[in-house]
């Protein structure tokens, strides 16, 4: 009876044992974790440039030539190293702009920044995919395009309006996209000078970050020349009632200097939790100070963010760093290496 006990319990045992899963490391995903790390210490310490596309590809293709790898590299929290920019505006308008624009390249914290304009004639072609931002230099009406801006914002792109709002201009585009609103009720504003607001002078807010550029880029010579207490002529007029259409005054770049009436508009994560918007109504700008507002709004309005190469991958694995820039402006930049086997 006791072997037969003994017997029983063994196999009991056994079949209990047998149902046990064994953990499965994942080893292959290890591996591209760890050679990603690697890989970016690697480089960092190499002091590569990390806005040089060909130096950086090429280096890390040595370290996976003769694999099955395939890799994307990110950088975030950076200026577009090619704006493309699409303008709606007559011929003029397009001198003004591309002057404003100057110098081409900008060069700032060892990047060279490109702006591309293309000169657009008819709104039907205006929201075309190719274009980091686009530019409206005159009030156009834009309601019964609605859907279409939606889109264009959806796929993270900018819109930069140039002109003054009156009272009838004041659509559903005008609310929900750029989130201004007419509000008569308001104080109208007056003659003072505009300045940028005081919520702009937060690091971390998106106003924040067109005022770091103001007061980094150089002119269209390419001198420093802009200092944190700049002002600028009022180009709102003396009875404006352009509000917010939210309480956000993190939104407002620009405000008058005693009625604090906002002067600039900006508007964030709109579609699908993407584009930007900026009503800037500074027309064509005709001095130094307005023409490096420009810059540093087209800037900022195009995205933050760039692909240096870019894959199709399924299942990948990212492994990041950061690096910091401070020759020309302060300025932390995220690179992420995202890696899969094919």
């Amino acid at each position: 009876m006791e072997m037969i006990v003994v017997i029983v319990m063994t196999i009991f045992s056994l079949t209990q044992f047998s149902y046990l899963s064994i953990p499965q490391a994942d080893w292959e995903r290890t591996k591209l974790a760890l050679l990603g790390d690697d890989i970016l210490l690697t480089l960092s310490k190499k002091n590569i440039n990390w806005f040089d596309d060909n130096a950086v590809t090429s280096a890390i293709n040595k370290f996976i030539e003769n694999s099955n790898i395939a890799y994307s590299i990110k950088l975030t929290n950076v200026i577009k190293e090619n704006i493309n920019i699409g303008c709606l505006c007559d011929a003029n308008d397009m001198v003004g702009i591309e002057e404003a624009l100057k110098p081409n390249p900008l060069l700032i914290n060892s990047e060279r920044i490109r702006f591309i304009t293309h000169r657009i004639d008819s709104i039907n072609g205006l929201f075309n995919p190719a274009y980091d931002l686009v530019i409206i230099c005159h009030y156009t009406d834009l309601s019964s395009m609605k859907t279409t801006v939606m889109r264009y914002l959806s796929l993270d792109k900018g819109i930069i309006e140039l002109f003054p709002l009156e009272r009838s201009d004041i659509d559903s585009v005008q609310k929900d996209i750029f989130g201004v609103v007419w509000d008569s009720a308001s104080e109208s504003s007056s003659s003072d000078d505009i300045r940028f607001s005081t919520y702009s002078q937060r690091p971390g807010t998106e106003t924040y970050t067109i005022r770091k550029y103001f007061l980094s880029f150089p002119n269209t010579a390419g001198n420093k020349e802009f200092s944190s207490g700049a002002s600028f002529e009022n180009f709102i007029g003396g009875a404006s009632h352009i509000m917010q259409k939210s309480d956000n005054r993190m939104k407002v770049l620009l405000e008058q200097s005693n009625t604090k009436m906002p002067a600039a508009i900006l508007n964030t994560e709109i579609s699908e939790h993407n584009g930007r918007t900026l009503w800037l109504p500074v027309g064509i700008p005709d001095n130094e100070k307005s023409k490096n507002l420009l810059k540093s709004a087209v800037a900022w309005a195009a995205g933050d963010e760039m692909y240096l190469k870019q894959s199709a991958m399924k299942n990948p694995i990212t492994s990041s760093i950061f690096k910091v820039y401070n020759n020309d402006m302060f300025q932390i930049i995220r690179i992420d290496l995202i890696l899969s086997h094919l």
